[in-house]
C-alpha cells in the first residue's frame, strides 16, 4: 500500500493525505452487493467474487441457475390455471408468458455469454476511482450503499403495497404469490441498471468538480467546490488530475457506459415490450368490461390491473429519467470545458488539452440505446404514450363500425 502525502500549500493549509489503495473491486462490489445476492437466488450469476478477484463462474453455478429456473416454471405451472384457456385469463397472462421468456434469456445472457463484460465493468469503476483519487474515500463507498438500499427498499414497499390490493378486494390467491416473483425480478434488473448508470453520472460530476476546480486555483479563487465530501484545498492534489487525465477519465467512463448498455440491451427492449402489452391488455380488457355490466368483483380486478400498469410504467420513466440525468451532466462537461477554452488567462497548454478533451466528448455522447434503433430519452416516452393512444383510439373506433355495420 502506497501513501500519497501532500506538502503544505503556500497558505499554510495542509491537505488530508489520501491512501491509494492497490485494488478496491470489493468496495465497488459492496454498494450493489443486496442486488448481487438477490439476484443469485433467482439463480443469475454474474461472476465470482474471490476477496476482490473476480473470475468466471464455474459450470456447476451456471447450471445451478437453470435449475433454479426449471423449478420456478415446473412450479408456477403446477400450482397456477395460467394455461386454462378465455379471453380473460389468456390475456391476463400474456405479460407472465414474456417475463418467463426475458427470465430465462437474462440467466443465459448474464450467466454464460456476458460474463467477460460484467467483470470488466466493475474492473472499469476500479480504475476510474483511483484515477480519482476516490478509492480511500469510505464515505463516498457507504453513501453509495446507502442510495441502494434505498432504492431497494423503495421497490420492496412499493411491491408490498401493491400485493395488499388483493386482499383489500378478496381477490388474493396462491396464483398471486407465485407470480409476484418474476415481476419483482424485471423490477430488480431495472434497478440495477439505474444504480450503474448513476454510479457512471457521480463520476462523472466528481470529473466536472475538478475542472471547475482547476480553473478557480488558476484564476486565485479558493471557493472551490467539494469533491467526495471534503474541499481539496491543495494545488498538488488537483495539480495530478490534468485535463488530459481527466479526459482519459471521461473516455473510460464512456467505455463503461457502453458496456452498461451492452448489458442491459435485452432488458430494456423486453421492459419496453412488457410495459406496452400490459398498456394494450389494460385498455382492451377495460373496453371490454364497461360495454357489459361491472361487479363489484370485476371493477376490482380492473383496478388492481389499472395501478400495476401506473407502477410499471413508471419504472420505464425511471429509466428515462436516469439516462437524462447522465446526458444532462455530460452536458455541464461540455459547458465547463468550454470555459476553459474560451478563457485567455490560463496556460495555452491547459486551453489546448481543453480543445482535445472536448472533441472527446463530442464523440462520446453517453446515450442508452435498444440495441442502436432508438435512444432512452424524452422522446421514447412521447412516442410510447403517442402510439398508445393511436391504439386507444382504434379500439374506441372498432365497436363503433361493428354496430354501424349490423344496422
Amino acid at each position: 500500500m502506497t501513501r500519497v502525502d501532500t506538502a503544505q500549500h503556500n497558505n499554510g493549509v495542509k491537505a488530508k493525505s489520501i491512501e491509494v489503495l492497490p485494488d478496491n473491486v470489493t468496495s465497488i462490489l459492496s454498494c450493489v452487493k443486496p442486488l448481487l445476492f438477490l439476484e443469485n437466488l433467482f439463480g443469475i450469476f454474474r461472476f465470482r467474487n474471490n476477496s476482490g478477484k473476480l473470475h468466471l463462474s464455474g459450470v456447476n453455478v451456471k447450471i445451478l441457475g437453470i435449475v433454479i429456473f426449471i423449478v420456478y416454471i415446473a412450479i408456477f405451472y403446477t400450482f397456477t390455471d395460467v394455461l386454462r384457456f378465455g379471453r380473460k385469463k389468456l390475456l391476463d397472462n400474456v405479460p407472465t408468458f414474456i417475463l418467463h421468456v426475458e427470465y430465462i434469456v437474462t440467466i443465459v445472457l448474464t450467466s454464460f455469454v456476458l460474463v467477460k463484460t460484467n467483470i470488466e465493468i466493475y474492473l472499469g469503476f476500479s480504475e476510474i476511482d483511483k484515477s480519482l483519487y476516490i478509492n480511500a474515500d469510505t464515505t463516498f463507498y457507504k453513501r453509495s450503499r446507502r442510495h441502494t438500499y434505498l432504492l431497494l427498499g423503495s421497490i420492496l414497499l412499493v411491491h408490498f403495497s401493491y400485493n395488499l390490493l388483493p386482499y383489500m378486494f378478496n381477490l388474493f390467491s396462491i396464483e398471486t404469490l407465485i407470480i409476484w416473483p418474476v415481476y419483482f425480478l424485471q423490477d430488480l434488473e431495472i434497478l440495477f441498471f439505474c444504480k450503474l448508470i448513476c454510479m457512471l453520472k457521480t463520476r462523472l460530476h466528481i470529473i466536472n468538480k475538478h475542472l471547475n476546480n482547476a480553473a478557480c486555483i488558476c484564476n486565485g479563487n479558493r471557493n472551490i467546490y467539494t469533491i467526495t465530501g471534503e474541499a481539496l484545498t491543495d494545488f498538488l492534489i488537483l495539480k495530478k488530475i490534468r485535463i488530459v487525465n481527466l479526459a482519459s477519465v471521461y473516455h473510460k467512463i464512456a467505455h463503461l457506459c457502453s458496456l452498461v448498455n451492452e448489458l442491459f440491451n435485452f432488458l430494456i427492449f423486453m421492459s419496453l415490450i412488457s410495459v406496452f402489452f400490459y398498456t394494450l391488455i389494460t385498455i382492451c380488457m377495460t373496453l371490454y368490461y364497461v360495454q357489459i355490466e361491472l361487479d363489484v368483483k370485476t371493477t376490482a380486478w380492473l383496478s388492481i390491473k389499472i395501478v400495476w400498469n401506473i407502477i410499471e410504467m413508471g419504472h420505464i420513466v425511471s429509466i428515462i429519467v436516469v439516462c437524462e440525468m447522465l446526458v444532462t451532466t455530460r452536458k455541464k462537461t461540455k459547458v465547463l470545458i468550454t470555459e476553459i477554452i474560451i478563457n485567455y488567462n490560463l496556460q495555452e497548454t491547459m486551453r489546448m488539452e481543453a480543445k482535445s478533451f472536448l472533441k472527446l466528448v463530442e464523440a462520446w455522447p453517453l446515450k442508452i440505446s435498444v440495441y442502436d434503433m432508438f435512444y432512452v430519452d424524452t422522446s421514447l416516452l412521447l412516442k410510447f404514450i403517442n402510439v398508445c393512444t393511436v391504439y386507444l383510439i382504434f379500439m374506441l373506433q372498432i365497436p363503433m363500425f361493428i354496430n354501424f355495420s349490423m344496422q
